[in-house]
């Protein structure tokens, strides 16, 4: 129960703040913020359900880019790996199916992978991805602590840790992704770093960030 008075101003907590267009909670659990995410999606749903007897699965993919995507991967490095993130790609899996008119039931995978469309685990992992080569100036590597010629040794150190909460975190996430990748996809300038990986995650159409890391590369 924080409440703190300076002067004539009155500080309380608040359990739910929206800050840049991202609803932060108390414990970062991120549930205010997926119900945002999945309820623009649902609206994107309901134009796309209007416009698909009109319009060929061209414009109605260009459509899914302007009402939907941007909701999906605005920010999602932070809140991509949230416990019940799943109520996002299952939204998008149904504009999918609305997309391609598609049964309840029936598998998308097919349709990700032809279409050049990257799953939200995909989405997630792309942009957390870029954020470490973006910054890789800036993070250590092993080989910044000893001299030996490891294995390991170009890929960057991760910090120690007690809490499961920390491996949530944008820098730990991302830096285990961009461990996993093989080194000549590591050491590749930024220009040529993003449509191969790009293309690598729509190619293999993961539909969960552990189906990356058990990947053979």
């Amino acid at each position: 129960n924080f409440h703190f008075h300076f002067g004539n101003l009155s500080i309380y907590a608040e359990r739910n703040v929206k800050f840049l267009g991202l609803n932060f909670d108390n414990e970062l659990v991120w549930d205010k913020h997926l119900d945002f995410v999945v309820k623009k999606v649902t609206s994107g749903g309901f134009a796309l359900l209007r416009l698909k007897d009109f319009m060929t699965e061209k414009n109605l993919i260009t459509v899914y880019y302007a009402l939907v995507y941007p909701y999906l991967n605005y920010g999602v490095s932070l809140w991509g790996q949230a416990v019940n993130n799943n109520r996002v790609f299952i939204s998008q899996k149904r504009i999918i199916r609305i997309i391609f008119k598609l049964k309840s039931k029936e598998s998308c995978k097919s349709y990700f992978r032809s279409f050049r469309i990257l799953t939200f685990p995909c989405i997630y992992i792309l942009k957390t991805l870029l954020s470490i080569k973006i910054n890789e100036d800036k993070l250590l590597k092993n080989h910044d602590y000893h001299n030996y010629d490891t294995p390991n040794a170009s890929r960057f150190s991760i910090d120690k840790h007690r809490t499961s909460a920390y491996e949530k975190t944008p820098l730990y996430a991302g830096i285990k992704l961009f461990n996993s990748l093989p080194g000549s996809t590591r050491s590749l300038p930024l220009k040529q770093f993003k449509p191969k990986v790009k293309s690598f995650l729509t190619d293999k159409c993961f539909y969960s960030v552990s189906e990356f890391f058990n990947y053979k590369f």
